[in-house]
This record gives structure tokens, C-alpha cells and sequence, in this order.
């Protein structure tokens, strides 16, 4: 059930408290009218509105009030609104504090109240204010050219999960900071707070660790198109790395960095050829003395360069094929008794996770892990669908959701012929916010162990930022949602409103998304002689085209101009596909829907699409 509240106008002021210094507003409007994503935890929106000033003061109280409204006077510059940053002072237009001290709402939650005479954000901690920033940005109307009015309102919030990230995979295709800072900047924006930055796999290593030259000099040069050695050279240096950390923090976002171990180490295999197994390299790190001396050392330089909590040490799709072949490998496992290859791997993990832990941080792996071995104290994220999850908990670890078939990105958000460089697998919106991190699985007293979710977005079928925006969005917006909001508020029809509300502030940062269909649109089966149509496009100055015979439509096909009738007769099927347009010329995947008028009133027909050319 939806905890929020609207004034209507049957309530009277006598019986609604006012919180905004005024009698109460007779009329309200919903969180769907309010455009907010994620959907904030309990909304009092009223029908009033109050209209920025040109000229405002914004009062802060400490150094995180200040960077917050920092962001804030970048924003309203952007509005024309002229802004000064001032110690506490009654007389400012908004008021932003931390310390609230309520319990209620956690480090990340936030209080936001707009009356007829100001703004006034508090929260517990800088973040807290930092969400609430991103809140009353939303607020406002996304065309910078229009009036600075905003709806009268009293929102409290706080997110549903501590851990809410995106991963970036920059070794099978390099991106720029530029970029990277782009995307901290749109994450922060919806609430998300880590970034897991995959910088090392089999195609490239992309962080510069000064001990080992080689590994840039001779591994960062290749990508998927390019093996090791051919291509570019293309790296972080620490230096941009300690600026991308920086950049972070001031938004709020952890940095989670990834160093694969102990598979996916081809890179770091091609630089140094001696840390691998002999006769088969396998992309596996042989576990010597030597392995280890060189892994601590490239933690080392990594712990010094990022801050976050947690390391992510990788342990995916690790081949037992080069230890099984290593007489070195087998000797290894024969001294410490570890019966198989699995139990091997689980070996290197704990190593590499103790090291971990006497520098201060908790390593990360994917599950694979779970089945060397790895100590309760590991994070464990669960790719391969929730069992590992479920698994995580049961053996005592924490775990944070990431199921390819829901969060994987880089999988196609319509059918193959209509995505570029499609990967395959099908996340179409409504699926990634369908998803629910908690495991159902999961008695009440384990579902603290659950920390979070990620999305990822995996770069083998994405060489550039423009068709990384694609992938990523709108699902972000999804994503947001399911990590931010309370699932029991969850409602696909309201967040598909709201995110109407998000397009052209995309657009506003250059973000070339995936373009969604017509909202609601859906197979209909019938006795009536004709089917009223009617297509709504979630993006405003859009146009739309549409056939009735099953052909893809083109700007040649008929052009929506209002809602109209499909005539069938009994038994008869008509397939509806629409495209939208852009004013900038982008063009969607099709949509469509199957109208079915039946033969008689006991037919049954089930329709196969869902609207959204599936």
C-alpha cells in the first residue's frame, strides 16, 4: 500500500494541520504528478505552488549544507536565478541543515518542505541533504527557459537498501573520465551511491599501478576488437583516479574498484608471463609465492588510491584447466590439502581476503566464491541468478543482488534487430523494475543480510559512451527505484507517469537513451466490432507512426493524430507496431500490440506480446 497522503477538498483546514504557515491548500496532487524518481517514501503534495525568487539566499550550517547547496546554486544559475550561500540566516529563501537527529529516517534519508514563503531541507548527514537537493531539482520544471515554480509539499524519505551501484566495464572497452564523471553525476542524481568500477579483465588493464609498469605499458593495449598488444593503449592514471574518487565523494558515491583474481587475468598474464601456470595460462594466475607477493602489491597501490569499504576481487568463471595441468598448481593443493580446483580457488580468496582485512577493507566476489570457501566476513553478489543469494546468507555472508536476467544492462531492451550491437537476452523495462532484491526465499530474520543491488553493464557489444547512455537508460531509472523505494509502493503504471517527467531532463545532459513505446499499450481480445486506440508517447515533442498490417512502420506509414478504431471481424487478428520519433530524428524499436475480436463468447486466445515489441 502507498504511504502518501493528498489534500483534497473535502478536508478543511480545521481538520488538516497546516506545515505550511497557511491555511491548508483544497486541493492536492499525487507523487505521480510530482514526476519524482525514485519515488520518495511519503509525499503531502498540495495544489499551491511557490515561485522561486530571482534573487534567493540559501543558508547553510557546516560544511556539508554547504556542498550541498553548492549544487543546488549551480542548478538555479542554470534557471537565472541569481543565489548567495550565507551562514544561518531566517531571512533565506532556503534553508539547508544537517543533524536532525532523527532516528527515523537514517544517515541517507531527508526531510524537504516547500510552503508559500520558502524551502527547507534537513537531514541527519551530508548525504541525507544531498538527496534532498536532488528531490526539490526534480521539482522544478525540466525547461530551464520556464518559471521557477514548484509545488507546495511536505516530503520524508529514506532508501530501502544501503548499497545502490552501477558497474561500468572498462576493460573490454575503454571510456573516457569524462564520461565516467557523466555517469557518477547521473547516478547521484537518482539516489544511486556506488560506482563498481571494473577496471582489470582478460581484454585490458586500465589501472596504472606504479610498481608494475607492464601492466599498462603492455596490458591496457587491446580491447574486444583488438587482442592484447594490437590496440591502443588506454589506462587510468592514478592521478585521474584520485580525481574520479574526489569528484565522487562530493556526490556521495563510493567507488568500489574491481581487480579480477584469480581468473580473468589475461592482461596481467601478458605483462608479467611468470605469474602464470605452465604448459596452459588459462587467463589464471598460478598460485605461487610470487602471485601473491605481486597481487598484495597491486592492492597496495589500490587501497592508497580508493577509500571505499570494499575491495571487489572478482572470482568469476574461474577454468581449473591451467591448475589441473600445473604440477606447480597440484603440489600446491597436495601441501594444503585442498581436494579440487574449487577448493584451490577458495584458497587463493581467503589469502587475498585476509590481506584485505588486516589494511582495513572487506573484500567483494561474485558467487563462485561460495564454493571454495570464502569466510562469512565476504560480500557476496550474486550474478547467477538469486540462488547464490540465497546461498550467501544460508552459509553466514552478506550479499548484494545482481541476477543477470534482471540487472544485466547490457542485454537488449527489445527484440535483436532493433538494438545496435545487440548482445542478446532480453531486459525490457518493466522487467529490470519488476525486480525485487529481497529474496522471497529468506525467513524475516535474514533479510538484513541482504545489502543492496547493482546493475551492470558489460562492454563487449559497447564500444562507445553514446550507446552506453542506450543501455543504461531508462533502466537506471528502474533500478533506482527498485534499490531506493519501499517495494510495497512500487506500482510500474505510476513509476511509467513519473518517468514521463525524466526524458527531457535526460535530454538536458545529452543522454541518447533507449526510446520507450506508447504507454499501455497491450494485446486486447474482443466480441465488439471495433477497438478504440488510443497511444500516449511517455516523451514530449515526439511523433508517432503506426501500421495495421503487420509491417514495421516508417515516417511513410500513417501518423497517430488522436485516437482512432480498429474494425475486425469475428476471428480476426490485427497487429498494431508503432515507432516514435524525436525531434532530433532518433528513432524507437517498435512497439505493438495484437487486437483479437473472438469467434465466440467462450473463445479463449492468449495474446504473446507486451507491448513493447516482445
Amino acid at each position: 500500500m502507498k504511504r502518501y497522503f493528498v489534500w483534497t477538498a473535502v478536508l478543511s483546514a480545521a481538520l488538516v494541520p497546516s506545515v505550511f504557515g497557511q491555511a491548508a491548500p483544497t486541493s492536492g496532487i499525487s507523487p505521480q504528478q510530482l514526476g519524482i524518481v525514485p519515488e520518495p517514501l511519503s509525499v503531502n503534495a498540495s495544489g499551491a505552488t511557490y515561485t522561486l525568487p530571482t534573487n534567493v539566499k540559501i543558508a547553510v550550517s557546516g560544511e556539508d549544507s554547504r556542498n550541498a547547496a553548492d549544487f543546488l546554486e549551480d542548478f538555479l544559475k542554470q534557471r537565472g536565478v541569481a543565489t548567495h550561500i550565507v551562514r544561518k540566516a531566517d531571512d533565506a529563501a532556503i534553508q539547508l541543515s544537517t543533524g536532525a537527529n532523527d532516528t527515523s529516517i537514517g544517515p541517507e534519508g531527508y526531510h524537504l518542505t516547500v510552503t508559500g514563503s520558502g524551502i527547507t531541507i534537513t537531514a541527519n548527514a551530508g548525504a541525507g541533504l544531498f538527496y534532498g537537493v536532488q528531490t526539490l531539482e526534480q521539482m522544478f520544471p525540466a525547461a530551464t527557459g520556464s518559471a521557477n515554480a514548484i509545488q507546495q509539499a511536505q516530503i520524508t524519505d529514506k532508501p530501502q537498501y544501503g548499497y545502490r551501484a552501477l558497474m561500468l566495464d572498462t576493460s573490454r572497452h575503454y571510456f573516457p573520465v569524462s564520461f565516467i564523471k557523466q555517469l557518477i553525476d547521473v547516478e547521484a542524481a537518482y539516489k544511486l551511491n556506488t560506482f563498481h568500477w571494473h577496471l582489470v579483465d582478460g581484454q585490458g588493464w586500465r589501472i596504472q599501478i606504479k610498481k608494475y609498469p607492464k601492466l599498462t605499458e603492455v596490458g591496457s593495449c587491446g580491447d574486444e576488437e583488438h587482442p592484447l598488444g594490437t590496440g591502443s593503449c588506454q589506462f587510468y592514471t592514478q592521478k585521474e583516479i584520485r580525481d574520479v574518487v574526489e569528484y565522487a565523494k562530493k556526490r556521495y558515491v563510493q567507488i568500489v574498484p574491481e581487480i579480477e583474481i584469480p581468473g580473468h587475468s589475461s592482461a596481467a598474464l601478458v605483462a608479467y608471463p611468470e605469474l602464470a601456470c605452465k604448459p596452459i595460462s588459462g587467463g589464471v594466475y598460478c598460485p605461487t609465492e610470487q602471485t601473491f607477493t605481486f597481487l598484495e602489491n597491486v592492492l597496495d597501490e589500490v587501497i592508497k588510491l580508493f577509500p571505499s569499504q570494499y575491495i571487489h576481487t572478482g572470482g568469476d568463471e574461474v577454468s581449473p584447466r591451467a591448475w589441473n595441468a600445473s604440477q606447480v598448481a597440484q603440489d600446491v593443493m597436495h601441501k594444503n590439502n585442498l581436494a579440487d580446483a574449487h577448493a584451490l580457488q577458495g584458497w587463493i580468496d581467503r589469502r587475498i581476503e585476509d590481506y584485505l582485512k588486516q589494511h582495513g577493507r572487506t573484500m567483494i566476489a561474485w558467487d563462485e566464491a561460495l564454493a571454495g570457501g570464502v569466510s562469512q566476513n565476504a560480500i557476496i553478489m550474486s550474478w547467477r541468478g538469486t540462488f547464490g543469494g540465497v546461498a550467501a546468507v544460508v552459509h553466514g555472508n552478506n550479499v548484494i543482488m545482481a541476477p543477470e536476467g534482471y540487472t544485466y544492462f547490457n542485454m537488449n531492451q527489445a527484440q535483436d534487430p532493433y538494438e545496435p550491437n545487440s548482445y542478446g537476452g532480453l531486459i525490457p523495462l518493466q522487467k529490470a523494475y519488476d525486480y525485487d532484491p529481497g529474496i522471497e526465499q529468506l525467513v524475516p530474520d535474514q533479510k538484513g543480510s541482504v545489502l543492496g543491488t547493482e546493475a551492470c553493464l558489460w562492454a563487449e557489444k559497447v564500444p562507445t559512451p553514446e550507446l552506453a547512455w542506450w543501455r543504461l537508460f531508462p533502466r537506471t531509472l528502474a533500478l533506482s527505484e527498485i534499490a531506493w523505494t519501499a517495494p510495497e509502493q512500487k506500482d510500474w503504471k505510476g513509476f511509467e507517469q513519473r518517468t514521463r517527467n525524466q526524458y527531457p531532463r535526460l535530454e538536458a545532459r545529452n543522454i541518447s537513451f533507449f526510446i520507450p513505446g506508447p504507454l499501455e499499450l497491450k494485446d486486447t481480445i474482443t466480441n465488439d466490432a471495433e477497438v478504440p486506440v488510443t497511444l500516449t508517447s511517455p516523451l514530449a515533442d515526439s511523433t508517432m507512426y503506426y501500421t495495421l498490417d503487420g509491417s514495421y512502420p516508417t515516417t511513410s506509414s500513417k501518423q497517430y493524430a488522436g485516437p482512432f478504431s480498429i474494425a475486425l471481424n469475428p476471428g480476426q487478428e490485427v497487429r498494431l507496431r508503432v515507432v516514435t520519433i524525436l525531434k532530433d530524428g532518433r528513432v524507437s524499436a517498435p512497439a505493438e500490440a495484437r487486437y483479437m475480436r473472438q469467434l465466440t463468447a467462450e473463445f479463449n486466445w492468449s495474446g504473446h506480446g507486451d507491448g513493447n515489441g516482445h
